[in-house]
């Protein structure tokens, strides 16, 4: 069987464009609370609260990459723009559902990365 890679967008132009100022919105939350916490001097694992931030702001920033909004490939339905329609060909919607997994967990892995280089930032005494 072979897997298809081409990218069967969920979502328009528009939906794209605001995923991704929300993702980098959430990414600047996240990093300036980062900054905030280590001139604090709290303690290290006060920071594994960043994990949320940067979370949101990974899952933007990959909806907007993948064209592929999570939310919308839970329910089937594309947004393009003109609002919301169902995916009816079965093949384009196990295509959207994995280009949705793949955003899930490279956004989950790289908020991780984020909040490891946070946790590994001096703390200030």
């Amino acid at each position: 069987m072979t897997e298809s890679t081409v990218c069967i967008a969920n979502i328009g132009p528009r939906g794209r464009a605001q995923r991704l100022r929300i993702g980098i919105t959430w990414l600047a939350i996240g990093a300036g609370s980062a900054g905030v916490l280590v001139l604090a001097g709290l303690p290290r694992w006060v920071r594994l609260g960043l994990f949320g931030p940067f979370a949101l702001g990974m899952v933007g920033v990959f909806q907007a990459y993948q064209q592929t909004c999570l939310a919308l490939a839970a329910l089937g339905v594309r947004d393009m723009d003109s609002g919301q329609e169902q995916v009816d060909d079965p093949a384009a919607k196990r295509q959207i559902n994995r280009q949705a997994r793949k955003v899930a967990a490279t956004s989950i892995l790289c908020a991780m990365l984020l909040t490891g280089l946070a946790l590994a930032l001096p703390r200030r005494r």
